[in-house]
């Protein structure tokens, strides 16, 4: 027997995938490993606090404590200063990406995604 999906009310750091259009996505364009180890990542950046708003839209997701060292930077997409619901990463992964010509997403942007919805839901809870 398959675990119940959580209720709404229940949207949280460990149960927000459930609720992400993103993760499918990643599923879709990378596979389910990839997408996996993505939305393990993105779930762990959300759990410790580690996405923060800077200013002018710009994010912040500070580097995991012992798992790597870096920050990076998610800015919207599109024209200065209007409202974007996509971002781009300044990490290697997404960068990469971007080159190939490939969907660009990473757990940089994974983690947005799940840090929009958490804070929206507990905004309106």
């Amino acid at each position: 027997m398959t675990p119940e999906k959580p209720q709404p009310w229940e949207l949280d750091p460990k149960t927000v995938c459930y609720y992400s259009h993103t993760l499918r996505d990643f599923v879709d364009e990378y596979g389910d490993k990839t997408a996996l180890a993505m939305h393990r990542k993105a779930s762990k950046l959300i759990e410790l606090g580690l996405v923060n708003y800077k200013a002018n839209g710009v994010f912040q997701v500070s580097p995991i404590p012992g798992y790597n060292t870096r920050t990076y930077q998610l800015q919207p997409t599109g024209m200065p200063g209007a409202v974007s619901d996509k971002f781009s990463c300044n990490c290697q992964g997404y960068v990469t990406k971007s080159k190939k010509g490939a969907r660009p997403g990473c757990s940089h942007t994974l983690a947005l995604s799940y840090y929009f919805k958490t804070r929206t839901r507990s905004a309106t809870a």
